[in-house]
């Protein structure tokens, strides 16, 4: 399912998703426009570690992630397109949802296997010294949200 998927693409694509995150790190490449084919799973995964690298809690996090759910892609040429190469992949509809527990999973995930969110981006090469750059550029000076 959608919580296999997520935890393949944080293992397999770490160097990849370090680089995306680095595109963070430069106020120049502000604003910054995430999307993938259903704009949930790749962008959903960079979104929830990107809103962790700013002290967002997780349960914050995986309402976000659900937002998606809702205001996805709707009924219509695009969708049944989508559902169509979902099929010929052998994947359910189910694929194009965004359900509370696939997010709320994958952070589970990353916190069992690495200890924390943080943890994992040193793994992958995001340091501190990158998210604070982060923080600095998305953060207000108090430290509230943007």
């Amino acid at each position: 399912g959608l919580f296999g998927m997520y935890t393949l693409f944080l293992e397999h694509c770490k160097s990849q998703i370090c680089k995306i995150l680095d595109i963070f790190t430069n106020e120049s490449h502000y604003p910054v426009h995430l999307f993938c084919n259903a704009g949930k799973d790749r962008t959903g995964v960079i979104t929830a570690l990107v809103l962790s690298i700013l002290g967002v809690p997780p349960d914050r996090i995986v309402e976000d992630y659900n937002l998606s759910e809702n205001e996805g892609v709707k009924k219509g040429a695009q969708r049944d397109a989508m559902e169509s190469n979902l099929q010929k992949a052998g994947l359910t509809e189910d694929f194009m949802n965004a359900p509370k527990a696939a997010m709320a999973q994958t952070l589970w995930y990353i916190t069992k296997k690495y200890g924390s969110v943080d943890n994992y981006l040193d793994t992958i090469g995001f340091g501190l010294s990158k998210r604070k750059i982060v923080q600095s550029i998305l953060l207000e000076k108090d430290g509230t949200g943007i």
